[in-house]
């Protein structure tokens, strides 16, 4: 920057000699003297014209987005000595080392389906011709005559650790030719693989499902282990929302909710699962409990089913599937609180007096 050279929108801030400035501070600029600028930093003042001496003396902006981070810009107010704008561009240096890219926290988790935005199809569909968005609904799709798991699912964090919330609506249309094999419908969570393949401690995941059909007894909810069953103990109970029907435990067409709960004691991860109406307001039956002392912490969400008919069709509709959390900070936000924290603070030190005193000042 040459002398003379001011960026747009600059207005210095003219003082008299021996009069106060702004906010009631001395001119802390010696007559004639030009401000220096660190190469490659931003300068700038704020839209109302100069920022006065007993504001903060410079702030670091980080420009976020869920790709990571995309820029830093390091703003020097006026009368902003050339030390603390070296100290400024240090500190977000060391900032962005800190905070480096930032992964997409995706909890909580809300879908509607509806086929707009991020309102779509899960990342992983395992079969895919089994599921789809249509019609604003995640429709499940099956005609395999073999007892076969289908699931679709996607990552999400924030979740290890901390209470959970997770359900859905959903919706029997169809049942094909039952038989023994039973349908079941419900959730995969805390996942080590996107598939719920529960083949070993490397795919384990936690099971919450509804048998919804059976040719013998249907209406049961359960929450298993599979993959890693060390310390879990859980207890299925009997529910079935029609019973009128021999070998179905809901009404077809009719909506229901299937809502899972997690919390924590200590380290023991206790889990219900519940059949709910539409609304979500009104339990059907009572609910199935599970403990786990050695917790699954996978990071893979999501629906898994299973059937296995004589022929015809499996039809089931999901929709306002969610996730809710209280989410625990990750390391990177407490990167990103505590350098703005010290920043903030070395920035009022520095400018809480106007301008450092000088040996023998009074007080």
């Amino acid at each position: 920057m040459q002398a003379g050279d001011r960026p747009q929108n600059f207005r210095p801030v003219k003082q008299r000699k021996g009069k106060a400035g702004p906010g009631g501070a001395k001119p802390s600029a010696r007559p004639g003297a030009r401000e220096i600028q660190p190469a490659g930093v931003a300068e700038t003042t704020s839209a109302a014209g100069p920022l006065d001496s007993m504001q903060f003396t410079f702030a670091a902006f980080a420009s976020l987005s869920s790709d990571g981070l995309e820029s830093i810009v390091v703003c020097r107010y006026p009368h902003t000595p050339p030390i603390a704008m070296k100290q400024a561009t240090f500190l977000a240096v060391l900032f962005f080392l800190a905070v480096g890219p930032l992964a997409a926290a995706v909890l909580p988790y809300a879908n509607d389906f509806s086929g707009t935005g991020a309102n779509t199809a899960f990342t992983t569909e395992t079969t895919n011709a089994e599921w789809s968005v249509t019609g604003g609904v995640y429709q499940y799709t099956y005609t395999n005559t073999t007892l076969t798991p289908s699931r679709a699912s996607l990552q999400v964090t924030n979740a290890s650790g901390a209470a959970f919330t997770m359900q859905t609506q959903f919706t029997v249309t169809s049942i094909g030719s039952v038989n023994s094999n039973g349908e079941t419908l419900g959730f995969g969570l805390f996942g080590s693989d996107a598939t719920f393949a529960g083949s070993g401690v490397s795919t384990a995941y936690y099971l919450a499902d509804f048998q919804y059909a059976n040719s013998g007894t249907p209406g049961s909810l359960r929450i298993l282990a599979l993959g890693d069953t060390s310390g879990t103990t859980s207890n299925a109970v009997s529910v079935d929302a029609n019973p009128s029907t021999a070998n179905l435990a809901v009404v077809l067409n009719t909506t229901y909710t299937l809502r899972l709960a997690g919390s924590y004691t200590g380290s023991t991860l206790n889990m219900t699962l519940g059949l709910f109406d539409a609304a979500g307001t009104t339990q059907i039956g009572t609910s199935a409990t599970a403990t786990d002392t050695t917790v699954l912490t996978g990071t893979n969400f999501g629906f898994r089913n299973r059937a296995g008919i004589g022929g015809g069709t499996v039809s089931v509709a999901f929709d306002n599937f969610s996730i809710t959390t209280a989410a625990i900070p990750e390391p990177r936000s407490a990167a990103i609180f505590g350098c703005a924290t010290l920043l903030a603070a070395l920035g009022w030190r520095r400018c809480a007096g106007g301008r450092p005193r000088q040996r023998g000042s009074a007080l």
